[in-house]
């Protein structure tokens, strides 16, 4: 699935990321997705959508993964070893591709650092992302 990042708009930062990942493999669960969402928020002021954690479309989860995706200025791809096995996030690239969102693959051991270092240095390293 996805979780997003914004682009930088109006002057300021990014304001909307959505990060697309798959659960496939060990390398990213919830929890991890989780922490992500927090930190970005708590120290870049970026919101994020992550489906299996914002998703509370009981009627239509699908439609309101593509609503978020395309109201996303940036897709992140967690990139483990088994995403491109997912068909939702074939799906989701696929439609981000179709409204010009730009698209930055993470790798997992980019995701590990985010999470074990000192927030004052996630700046730095996520800034290629930005």
């Amino acid at each position: 699935m996805v979780a997003y990042y914004s682009s930088y708009s109006n002057g300021g930062y990014m304001k909307k990321i959505f990060i697309s990942y798959t659960l496939r493999d060990s390398f990213i669960n919830k929890d991890k997705l989780q922490s992500i969402k927090n930190k970005l928020l708590s120290i870049l002021n970026v919101q994020t959508y992550i489906d299996i954690i914002d998703n509370h479309n009981l009627n239509s989860p699908q439609e309101e993964v593509i609503r978020q995706l395309t109201q996303a200025d940036a897709v992140w791809v967690i990139n483990s070893p088994k995403i491109n096995e997912s068909e939702w996030v074939a799906t989701e690239l696929s439609c981000a591709n179709k409204y010009f969102i730009p698209i930055y693959y993470i790798d997992v051991e980019i995701v590990n650092e985010i999470l074990n270092i000192n927030d004052s240095k996630i700046y730095k390293i996520i800034s290629n992302f930005l």
